[in-house]
């Protein structure tokens, strides 16, 4: 664990005004940084045959294909002693394939061609379907650390501010027209004293 750089803790005037700027101490580094990522293919590819037909005539092959990616990202930041930073964001995107049926072997200039298209769709972090994000701070400041309670004309508090806003934002396929779009933002701050 690393500590925290105090650049105000030394001084040596013993003044209540200078005891918020020694209490400060700030975090370099953050507490916790999280990633995950997970890939989902799902594919299904049906051949049907004519059992009674005296010729070779094949019936048109069937095939389902869903190539999702999910990431998560989270945050935690004490930038002081006081003050607590949370950040989460989700992103839920499709890897866009074209419709086409995936088979290296019966297949190759098919496949070649889905090949060239997932990997630019995944260099381009795919098509975001839904994506969300959370931001939280909450400042906490006790008696000790403010000098103007130590003085008969200030009142004493005890403040707690915290804010809170999440973003939200749903698409729909490319296959609807035209394209609704749901964006939604709520956001919250309150302090108490």
């Amino acid at each position: 664990m690393y500590k925290s750089w105090e650049p105000f803790k030394k001084i040596k005037n013993r003044s209540k005004w200078l005891d918020l700027p020694r209490a400060i101490g700030l975090n370099w580094l953050p507490q916790n940084i999280g990633f995950n990522t997970e890939m989902t293919r799902s594919y299904y590819e049906l051949q049907e045959r004519d059992m009674e037909a005296t010729e070779n005539s094949q019936l048109p092959l069937t095939f389902s294909e869903q190539f999702l990616w999910n990431r998560e990202f989270t945050l935690r930041w004490d930038l002081t002693r006081n003050l607590h930073m949370n950040f989460q964001s989700a992103t839920h995107s499709q890897i866009e394939e074209p419709y086409t049926p995936v088979n290296k072997d019966l297949y190759p200039d098919q496949y070649s061609a889905w090949k060239d298209s997932v990997w630019t769709s995944i260099r381009h972090l795919g098509t975001p379907l839904d994506y969300q994000q959370s931001f939280n701070a909450s400042l906490f400041t006790g008696k000790s650390d403010f000098p103007a309670n130590g003085f008969a004309p200030m009142p004493t508090i005890t403040p707690h501010t915290t804010g809170f806003a999440e973003p939200t934002l749903r698409m729909a396929p490319r296959s609807a027209t035209p394209l609704p779009t749901t964006a939604r933002y709520s956001s919250t701050a309150t302090s108490t004293s």
